[in-house]
């Protein structure tokens, strides 16, 4: 079997997750953000793999696989329960239930690994709230 990277299958099922779940579907998702985009917003990326051998067979050509979504909350609500909540439903999405990836066996369970909310003040007069949040699975190329 060819080896590949599964990172736009993968993305491509994160957004048809995030666009069409009950639970994030009012909001507005993105990969590569437009200039005009206000907050809120969900944008998909940072991707990163590796070989898995999660499997007991070091010959399986299986991903170890992460992706981060990067949860943006808009300067009007200066808590962070807005982020917590978007970020809460994200995890509901992604997690809820197996993803459908192209050219994979086996949809992947999503499994969180990792989540943070920070206040980034790179624009003083606006601070805003920036959550992360980090999600593992293995995709075995079918």
């Amino acid at each position: 079997m060819t080896r590949k990277v599964g990172f736009s299958p993968l993305e491509a099922a994160v957004y048809t997750r995030l666009t069409t779940h009950a639970s994030t579907s009012s909001y507005s998702v993105y990969s590569h953000v437009p200039p005009n985009a206000s907050p809120p917003y969900i944008k998909i990326g940072g991707f990163s793999g590796t070989r898995s051998e999660s499997f007991g067979n070091r010959d399986e050509d299986v991903e170890d696989n992460m992706f981060a979504l990067d949860i943006w909350g808009d300067s009007e609500h200066m808590g962070n329960k807005q982020v917590a909540e978007m970020m809460n439903n994200a995890t509901i999405a992604i997690t809820s239930s197996d993803l459908s990836i192209t050219g994979y066996d086996a949809p992947p369970r999503c499994l969180l690994d990792f989540s943070e909310i920070m206040l980034d003040e790179t624009e003083p007069s606006e601070p805003i709230y920036h959550g992360i949040l980090r999600f593992r699975l293995d995709m075995n190329p079918s």
